[in-house]
């Protein structure tokens, strides 16, 4: 009787532990980027940016990917909160719009204490490997691709310059960076206390500088009236844009 009473309690003491693992308390959480181009909202088609060596920039497109974008608990253990997005701005023609920056798919996740974030920046090299035809209309990973590089463009960033700073905007002054390999894919970690609460959406802020990209320093710099476009020919280039892309996301203090 003794051992058929401690076999119901420990039946009872797994249900139980089962039940409690099967409704583990969640909240929606997502990423919310706003870019600006030095002190100023990034806005598409219209405004003017002061550029390097007296040259000016307006932008029509910006985009870039993220990858395995994962919260880093306190225990030292993981929670994946999505496997790629794509972040494009070049529907963000207003400041308005730039304020409201841009958002990724929220995710459920379980409440609890998390150290930080870490995400990639490109596409992950398994990812990279697929085909737009893998995957159902809307995904992230249908549009960008380069058949004949058997991969995806990781970031786009393309615009007009004003060589002489006189305000004309030649036609021949287009700018068009097309970046991507799995060479350049870049990983980045950021440190922050990050509570999620159950039933509690919760928007983790970040905010991306686009002159960051193209400017290292006052004397490194895309100088557009040598280079105005690439699509990966150049890696110094190439790795250039990538490295600074990197270096260029960051939280975001509200």
């Amino acid at each position: 009787m003794t051992n058929k009473l401690l076999l119901a309690a420990a039946t009872v003491v797994l249900l139980f532990s089962a039940c409690r693992d099967n409704n583990t308390e969640t909240a929606k959480v997502d990423l919310n980027f706003r870019a600006n181009f030095g002190d100023a909202p990034l806005t598409m088609f219209t405004r003017s940016y002061p550029y390097r060596e007296g040259m000016n920039v307006k932008f029509q497109n910006f985009l870039f990917y993220i990858s395995d974008v994962t919260l880093l608990r306190e225990d030292g253990s993981e929670h994946r909160l999505t496997e790629v997005e794509l972040l494009s701005f070049r529907n963000i023609q207003d400041d308005n719009a730039a304020d409201h920056g841009i958002s990724t798919a929220s995710a459920n996740v379980p409440v609890g204490n998390y150290t930080g974030i870490r995400m990639g920046v490109g596409i992950a090299p398994a990812l990279n490997g697929t085909q737009p035809g893998d995957y159902k209309a809307g995904h992230p990973l249908t549009d960008n691709y380069w058949s004949w590089a058997l991969g995806y463009i990781f970031t786009k960033i393309e615009g007009n310059a004003d060589l002489d700073g006189n305000g004309n905007y030649d036609e021949n002054a287009k700018l068009t960076f097309h970046i991507g390999a799995n060479e350049l894919y870049r990983t980045r970690t950021f440190s922050k206390a990050i509570e999620v609460k159950s039933g509690q959406p919760l928007s983790i802020p970040f905010k991306v500088d686009l002159e960051s990209v193209l400017v290292r320093s006052d004397g490194n710099f895309l100088d557009f009236r040598v280079t105005r476009q690439d699509h990966t020919n150049d890696m110094d280039v190439a790795r250039f844009i990538m490295d600074n892309l990197a270096d260029a996301i960051q939280l975001r203090v509200q």
